[in-house]
């Protein structure tokens, strides 16, 4: 039998979170993660390394117009796998984080598979100036997606 989830979100009633309060919950939901998950998301990381992925994954499957099911899928087709490489290789590259928890967070058995697909994607980028283009564009924007959240905001005490 599993233990219940602990209370991540206080009770703050009507009135709007202050930043202590947001930065409080934003750690406990990491914490979370990393041992529900088994990631070791890196200090200052976007709020929920999951929900950027997911992003990413959009991003990719928009750009090659699959579906998100699809990306994630274990398909073998090189219509699902040069996306899913990708996709793989932008968490790797914005995201700074190790192999296995690129794995983990694209639903890989191991870094191995991470490897590869960052292998084959940096050998297409120099092999073909229009796949560069294209990933250089994407790296853009989902750098844009992974970017902080502010460190103040006005009003907030």
């Amino acid at each position: 039998m599993t233990a219940p989830l602990p209370n991540l979100i206080p009770d703050i009633g009507d009135r709007a979170a202050t930043l202590g309060e947001i930065a409080a919950m934003r750690a406990r939901l990491d914490a979370l993660e990393r041992q529900v998950a088994g990631t070791m998301a890196l200090p200052g990381a976007a709020l929920f390394p999951r929900v950027w992925v997911d992003r990413l994954a959009d991003l990719v499957a928009m750009e090659w117009g699959i579906s998100t099911d699809d990306l994630r899928g274990a398909c073998r087709r090189a219509v699902h796998v040069r996306p899913r490489f990708v996709w793989v290789w932008l968490v790797w590259r914005i995201g700074k984080f190790t192999h296995s928890q690129c794995a983990a967070l694209c639903g890989y058995l191991d870094h191995t598979m991470s490897m590869h697909a960052c292998r084959r994607v940096d050998g297409w980028r120099a092999d073909n100036p229009d796949f560069r283009a294209v990933t250089d564009q994407l790296l853009q924007i989902g750098g844009a997606l992974r970017a902080p959240l502010p460190a103040a905001v006005e009003g907030d005490q």
